[in-house]
């Protein structure tokens, strides 16, 4: 650091223009940063679940494409209400994207080839028979239409490969047009979209809003609090421009590698941002110190990277290996995050010590002068505030290793899970959408189970339909898993004396409608369930039932396979796996702390002290949490994430300042009251920028937007107190000892 330090103060100049050339150069990536990521990426792998999925999705088409439209109403079946549903869904079906619609207009009478709805009034229309006929299909019963009559679905399928963020709009937009405007002219019915479609868009929509607001509110109000804090513009822009810069930097090259920012990277600006202001914050302060003594600028950066540059580097270092860890993932979301948090993590460090000693030394020091006064009154009052604790270090650190015991306990019984519309408000109509399809239909999500049989037997024969109805009847008898669909539905259907007069009328249905239930070239077989929207535990709980089911049913099949699969399987297996994967990476980067600052301080006994700190507000949080009852998403193992990084970068400054100290006296109390003094300011100038930026975001419309916002400002404020209170006791007794 001592040669960094001789080259910045060597040629400020020349370093402001490299500054500049590579901002401009990386940030005019910026303009190409694409949002338009692969939905299936945020929840696909190199594992068995994903593999199904794939093999699902290529046998057997996309089954994340579907938008769901429920028409919900007393009299539907009425002949005039059924006119405009029909005209309702001619026009959705000419919609470009849409492939065709799926209907109770498309319902023949069964074994015979007549529709059940005719094309013009009979003279006598009864809608109750009519609800009977419906109710009871084969087909149309818990698929098209509710058991009460009073619910109606078109099913649009929607072409090509699943919709990225760009082409959801062009789907949605024109379907929400059409159905705000059968709504007026029918008077009685509501239509609501849902479906995973549905959801990206409400999901792209509130985003788009919502992060916007509470990201510019963030900003406004965290720069405010610098200035209460700093006094001064110019070192509020300071600290704020390194990271700043570093984040540009970050995305820039993302942009440049053609990397969509989407899934679990959209944490990411928040992520690397932080990171880097707490680094900015100590380098500043420590500045302004040396400047306020009355050093020069030249003396103020040497000061800045050779005091605080090492703790700096040491916490980039320890964070960056705990991102490395998530690149042995199973799940390419999380390798990626990983991979970009760790990138990012080092160009807001490089940014620090780059682009801060740059800045102080090209900007006049009488900016930087004025804004010190308050420092000495900050300190004054950090070390009244830890005074209690130094008095009794014994028993400071006796609450610290006891919390940290006690909490392990509700901490552990967290159970990961995730709703597919957690993050989207609760009033926003594909919510309302899922839950009333949740009622009446049973979910509007969809479960698969493929069939496969042996290669020396042809469809349809006696026990490939044996096999398909015994897997019908195992997913039935599976808990929550409703209205069971396969090519069996529609043969009981078709006209025919037997099964193979019926399978020939079946095969000239239309090509779309044949691929969807039935391979023939892959010999398999397709039979969907609907689920509801309660969670990935619970689904995943359901799911290890029915493959119990299935295993026992290939027992009596031996040639045959029976494979769960589906988006929603998928989803809920890969997104619990991402979460354990992000709550390893936090089990990793603990261990790290031991080995790094014992390495560091050439002490074991440092090294274990530096835990109890760095792991206590996280397990405040998680025992939090748990006794909330509520459970582990990713947002709260993103939240454990960043605020283990900075909780590390926090101990660290304490512990070399400590060591400075030491050279200076022998008495150990001196040199703990020495550190609070110059390093407690910065952790509260930090706490506070951060809590206010966090606290603005409250007040998002976004639950998991107010979610991260909570946990990350209450795990500051725990780590701030087990930095400030417990830390610096813990040092002072371990020193007696």
């Amino acid at each position: 650091m001592r040669i960094w330090a001789r080259l910045i103060i060597a040629c400020p100049r020349l370093c402001a223009v490299i500054i500049v050339l590579m901002t401009l150069v990386l940030g005019a990536g910026l303009g190409q940063v694409g949002f338009d990521a692969e939905p299936s990426a945020a929840y696909t792998g190199d594992n068995q679940a994903s593999r199904d999925l794939t093999r699902l999705h290529e046998d057997f088409g996309r089954d994340d494409n579907d938008v769901v439209l429920m028409i919900h109403g007393d009299k539907l079946l009425e002949w005039e209400s059924l006119q405009q549903i029909k005209e309702f869904r001619d026009q959705v079906e000419e919609i470009p994207t849409v492939s065709h619609v799926a209907s109770v207009f498309d319902i023949k009478r069964p074994r015979r080839a007549v529709s059940l709805i005719p094309n013009s009034r009979p003279v006598q229309f009864d809608p109750e028979l009519l609800a009977r006929q419906l109710t009871g299909h084969p087909i149309a019963a818990g698929q098209l239409i509710s058991a009460d009559a009073t619910l109606l679905v078109m099913v649009a399928r929607i072409e090509g490969e699943s919709l990225a963020i760009s082409g959801v709009t062009d789907v949605i937009n024109p379907m929400t047009l059409l159905s705000r405007k059968f709504e007026s002219a029918h008077g009685h019915a509501k239509v609501r979209l849902a479906g995973h479609t549905a959801v990206r868009a409400d999901l792209l929509v509130t985003l788009n809003e919502a992060l916007t607001i509470s990201s510019i509110a963030s900003a406004v109000v965290s720069f405010l609090v610098a200035l209460f804090l700093f006094r001064a513009i110019v070192p509020v822009m300071t600290v704020l421009m390194a990271p700043g810069i570093g984040s540009i930097w970050t995305f820039g090259l993302m942009a440049w590698c053609g990397i969509p920012i989407g899934g679990l990277l959209t944490a990411l600006p928040n992520l690397i941002f932080v990171i880097g202001l707490t680094d900015a914050v100590h380098l500043l302060l420590e500045g302004q110190h040396a400047i306020q003594r009355g050093r020069t600028a030249r003396h103020a950066v040497w000061r800045m990277l050779t005091c605080v540059g090492p703790a700096c580097f040491l916490t980039s270092l320890t964070t960056l290996i705990g991102f490395g860890s998530l690149l042995f993932s199973q799940t390419e979301s999380v390798q990626s995050f990983g991979l970009w948090a760790g990138i990012g993590t080092v160009s807001v460090m490089f940014a620090d010590i780059f682009v801060l000693p740059t800045v102080m030394q090209l900007v006049p020091q009488k900016y930087f002068i004025r804004a010190t006064s308050n420092r000495a009154v900050m300190a004054n009052k950090v070390s009244r505030f830890v005074g209690p604790s130094l008095r009794r270090p014994g028993i400071s650190t006796l609450i610290g290793v006891s919390l940290c015991l006690v909490l392990i306990v509700p901490a552990a019984t967290q159970h990961p899970d995730i709703v597919f519309t957690e993050a989207i408000p609760d009033d926003s109509v594909s919510v309302q959408a899922m839950q009333q399809a949740d009622e009446l239909l049973g979910g509007a999500m969809t479960a698969h189970v493929i069939v496969r049989w042996p290669d020396d037997q042809e469809f349809p024969n006696k026990e490939i339909l044996q096999a398909t109805a015994k897997t019908q009847a195992a997913i039935l008898a599976a808990p929550q898993f409703s209205s069971p669909f396969s090519v069996l539905n529609v043969l009981a259907a078709m006209p025919g004396k037997n099964i193979d007069e019926r399978y020939r009328n079946f095969r000239r249905a239309p090509e779309s409608v044949r691929d969807s239930l039935i391979n023939v070239g892959k010999r398999s077989l397709v039979v969907t369930a609907h689920v509801p929207n309660d969670g990935a535990a619970a689904f995943n709980q359901r799911l290890d039932k029915l493959n119990e089911q299935l295993a026992a049913l290939a027992n009596e099949h031996p040639r045959f396979d029976m494979t769960a699969t589906g988006t929603v399987v998928a989803a809920s297996r890969n997104m619990n796996l991402i979460i354990l994967d992000l709550a390893r990476s936090l089990a990793i980067a603990a261990g790290l702390i031991f080995v790094v600052f014992t390495v560091t301080f050439r002490s074991w006994k440092v090294g274990l002290l530096s835990i109890v700190p760095n792991v206590l507000p996280l397990l405040m949080t998680a025992a939090g949490l748990s006794l909330m009852g509520m459970p582990l998403q990713i947002t709260a193992a993103l939240t454990f994430t960043l605020c283990l990084a900075l909780a590390v970068d926090d101990t660290m400054h304490v512990l070399i300042r400590f060591q400075s100290a030491k050279r200076y006296t022998s008495n150990s109390r001196q040199a703990i009251e020495r550190t609070v003094r110059e390093v407690g300011p910065a952790l509260v100038v930090t706490t506070l920028i951060l809590l206010s930026g966090f606290g603005s975001m409250l007040t998002s419309p976004l639950p998991g937007v107010r979610v991260f916002a909570g946990l990350s400002a209450f795990t500051l404020f725990a780590a701030l107190i087990g930095d400030l209170l417990i830390f610096p006791a813990m040092l002072l007794f371990a020193s007696k000892k």
